[in-house]
């Protein structure tokens, strides 16, 4: 193997590292949006059981989505601007 095709295999590689960006940035959108929902879901769910009702799953299922679009849509011109 010569130095020159080591260098360019290195290019290659860090190409490929700097190529996706909106991979990790569509990723950690999703990381804003669904965790936080998943928690607030739970402790929803949590809070109704210890009042003594249950939520159904249609209403968690709802907050649920509502919270992630929200935050979806504050978030993702945030995290994904360019």
């Amino acid at each position: 193997m010569t130095a020159a095709t080591t260098a360019l295999d290195m290019r290659r590689s860090e190409t490929a590292v700097t190529a996706s960006p909106l991979v990790y940035r569509l990723a950690g959108l999703a990381f804003a949006t669904v965790l936080p929902a998943l928690f607030w879901v739970a402790v929803a769910a949590s809070l109704g059981n210890a009042a003594g009702f249950q939520l159904g799953a249609s209403a968690l299922i709802l907050t649920g989505t509502t919270i992630a679009l929200f935050l979806g849509s504050v978030c993702a011109p945030i995290v994904l601007k360019a």
